[in-house]
């Protein structure tokens, strides 16, 4: 089934705006361990950074995510379903609302109190780019810009990881576990891997105080939830080769195929030399279907 043009600008639509509404409204209503500020968006981040709390840019955006569920749900049921994979099953999608729900509560109650996201990031940070003079300056945009890139860039490593080696992948793979790929799938997350996740980061404890480095992690986090979707097909090609759309996210939930392990950005995997475009995966995945009925074939007449 083609996907009408102007379903892909409602989608886009909601996603620009999600990100609006958590990039405001967090500052103002959502902060961790904080006074909340007077201000929003930017100036609202650094007032809450000083304070050494952080805004809580995936607590903003949940209401937007739910949100947009039902309104692709509505979509796939007026335009029917490009794909087999992009369908709503009640049982499938209450089981991703459900990992999503416990591994926010496992975050909530025990990884935050624990202080595994903070507590290593903090001792690094105090140990040496503020002891030596290397901290960067809340106030500074690029500070914060220089530390959503640095974000995506340590989620890509973790994310390979996860997907390389097995005792990361027993955890990871709970988000690869759905046989359908719809906004919904995006929400399935595993508690464990918030476990592991912070090591990965530690580098970035030179330069890029800890509120920094928990707002920017949690806005890589909000990007990503838009790529899981069948209803946005192949954007303008300027786009597809910086940042990560669902055409290449497709390609890496397809269990076949480890490729394409960015978050925000799709520039890692192409430097890195793990990306694979969809029209070539497609190709490739038709050769091996189409190998396999033949070699299924002989075997028969054997």
């Amino acid at each position: 089934v083609e996907v009408p043009v102007w379903i892909s600008f409602v989608l886009i639509s909601m996603v620009l705006g999600t990100f609006w509404v958590s990039y405001k409204i967090a500052p103002l209503a959502f902060v961790d361990q904080g006074d909340k500020s007077n201000l929003s968006g930017f100036e609202g981040a650094v007032d809450v950074a000083a304070r050494g709390a952080y805004p809580m840019y995936i607590t903003a955006a949940i209401p937007c995510f739910l949100l947009m569920i039902l309104v692709e749900f509505a979509l796939l049921k007026m335009v029917g379903s490009p794909s087999a994979g992009s369908q709503y099953v009640l049982a499938d999608a209450w089981s991703s609302l459900s990992a999503g729900t416990i591994q926010q509560l496992v975050s909530t109650l025990v990884l935050k109190p624990a202080l595994i996201n903070t507590l290593p990031y903090e001792v690094v940070h105090q140990c040496t780019g503020a002891k030596y003079g290397l901290a960067l300056p809340v106030e500074s945009v690029w500070t914060w810009l220089g530390a959503l890139v640095l974000c995506d860039l340590a989620y890509y490593w973790l994310h390979r990881m996860a997907h390389e080696i097995n005792f990361l992948w027993a955890g990871h793979s709970v988000h690869h576990s759905s046989d359908f790929y719809t906004l919904a799938t995006a929400l399935r997350q595993s508690w464990f891997q918030g476990v592991a996740a912070p090591l990965y980061y530690l580098p970035m404890a030179l330069f890029f105080p800890t509120p920094v480095y928990m707002a920017m992690n949690q806005a890589n986090i909000v990007s990503q939830f838009w790529i899981h979707t069948c209803l946005v097909r192949r954007l303008p090609a300027p786009v597809e080769w910086i940042l990560m759309t669902p055409s290449h996210h497709r390609v890496h939930h397809d269990r076949r195929v480890h490729k394409n392990f960015g978050g925000m950005f799709i520039v890692w995997d192409r430097m890195f030399g793990s990306f694979l475009d969809e029209e070539d995966a497609l190709s490739v995945i038709r050769a091996n279907v189409s190998k396999s009925s033949a070699e299924g074939a002989k075997v028969q007449e054997e």
